[in-house]
């Protein structure tokens, strides 16, 4: 893995966007395998992003884009506030990291994580895998916002991330395979709330809010299957790229 500082936002955006053939971020990790439920994020629209057949889209000034951006600094403060004596928590916001065997793979992290205390941590991932967390052990953080339509959405949340965060989650790991053996995504989630007035539900002029947080493991049998699918996928979209052929999905 080798490590490319930028010091500000701009600077980050613009060597994205001239090395945008050979820059595949962790967040462009669901698009390579058609993992997106929104139009115009295919790995097609992904591949005319690439070879400059369409403009690379702009949407930091999206409310709720420009909303998670925002909250970024202040849902890794808040983690880092839950577990002051539990994890080392650094930033290093526009840090680009690569990968050594696929140079074009990359990744850029809200958050690095040392586990500090002496005893043990045992959890469960969502796919049920058991891992335990040991002293000194490092680990990747993702902080993330969700504003969900139903409580469907809640309830899958709070069984798992979503399988495109997953994806991207799945890329960091892999990128950082030989330092972190963790991650944790530290989800803000957001759903309309409803009272009764008068014998009819009206909507509350305030959301609910939940924060929701899952830790995946390297050594799960899953994640590894996981990384091998994404990875995969995004070297073949890259092979695309390079050789012009469209990938073979819907636009």
């Amino acid at each position: 893995m080798t490590i490319k500082h930028f010091d500000n936002k701009p600077d980050w955006l613009a060597y994205r966007h001239s090395e945008k053939e050979d820059f595949y971020g962790a967040s462009e990790a669901a698009k390579t395998c058609d993992l997106l439920p929104y139009a115009g994020c295919t790995s097609a629209d992904l591949y005319m992003e690439k070879v400059g057949l369409n403009p690379i889209k702009d949407i930091s000034d999206r409310v709720r884009v420009r909303y998670g951006t925002e909250a970024e600094e202040h849902l890794t403060a808040l983690f880092a506030l839950d577990y002051p004596n539990v994890f080392k928590v650094d930033t290093a916001p526009w840090d680009v990291l690569s990968d050594e065997k696929f140079p074009f793979i990359k990744a850029t992290l809200d958050g690095y994580l040392e586990y500090l205390p002496d005893e043990p941590w045992t959890l469960t991932s969502p796919t049920g895998y058991v891992g335990t967390i040991t002293k000194g052990m490092k680990g990747n953080y993702e902080g993330k916002t969700a504003l969900l339509r139903k409580k469907d959405d809640l309830v899958a949340w709070e069984q798992a991330a979503p399988d495109y965060y997953l994806a991207q989650l799945c890329q960091q790991l892999y990128v950082r395979r030989e330092e972190a053996k963790f991650v944790f995504i530290n989800t803000l989630v957001e759903l309309p709330s409803y009272r009764k007035v008068g014998g009819e539900w009206q909507e509350s002029q305030f959301n609910y809010q939940q924060i929701v947080r899952h830790v995946y493991f390297l050594d799960d049998p899953v994640v590894r299957a996981s990384i091998k699918f994404v990875i995969g996928n995004v070297v073949k979209h890259h092979k695309q790229v390079k050789a012009r052929q469209m990938p073979d999905r819907a636009l």
